[in-house]
Parts: structure tokens; sequence; C-alpha cells
């Protein structure tokens, strides 16, 4: 093999590897971080980040602040199920009006987008 074929083997395959081990690093970093916000939107998981994030210095003090965020916990939580209600009825409305300016196709794929966006919640 040529020394320039063989450099450039050399190159294209580090480029390779490297491109190989950053995408798997950006894909476990974006996985913790989705899990992290999937535990804050649960109440137990919004009470828990705020007792690790105050790190409270006696039983006592704890039990404290754990009834304080027990109770804005499921707070946000209402506030939180009652928006996503409230925008899932406006898309619904506007799928409505869509509707007679869209052609067949066009439907198809907003039906299609409706359907995996439900999937998801």
């Amino acid at each position: 093999m040529k020394p320039r074929s063989r450099s450039l083997l050399i190159l294209s395959t580090t480029l390779l590897v490297g491109m190989l081990l950053g995408a798997l690093v950006h894909a476990r970093f974006f996985d913790k971080r989705v899990k992290r916000m999937h535990r804050l939107s649960t109440p137990e998981g919004f009470v828990e980040s705020y007792i690790r994030t105050i790190e409270p210095t006696s039983p006592e003090q704890e039990q404290a602040v754990r009834e304080v965020v027990t109770v804005v916990a499921s707070e946000v939580s209402a506030s939180i199920k009652a928006n996503k209600e409230e925008i899932g009825r406006r898309m619904e409305a506007m799928a409505k009006q869509l509707g007679p300016l869209l052609d067949e196709e066009q439907q198809a794929r907003l039906q299609e987008r409706r359907e995996r966006h439900q999937q998801r919640r």
C-alpha cells in the first residue's frame, strides 16, 4: 500500500471512529437529560429534585421542606395536566379549521402527525 493511501485510510478511519464516539456520547447525554425532564414531570420526582437541591440539614427540616414542596408539586402537576389538555383542544380546533383548506394528502400527513403526538403522550 502506498504511504499516501495508507495515510488517507488512517485519517478516514480516525474520522469515522471520532464521529461514532461523538454520536454515542451525544445520545447518552440526551437520554440522560430526557430522563431527568421526565422525572421532574412527576410530583415525586419534583419533590426529590428539590430535596436533593436543598440538602436539608436535619430530618425535621427535611420533613418541613418535603411538606411544602409536595403541596406545590401537586399544584404544578395539575397545572401541567390542564395546560396539556388545553393545548390538545386548541390543536384539535386548528385541525378542524385546516380541514377545508387541505387536500387529501396534506390531511393524511396532518393526521399522521397528530397520531404520532398522541402515541408520545
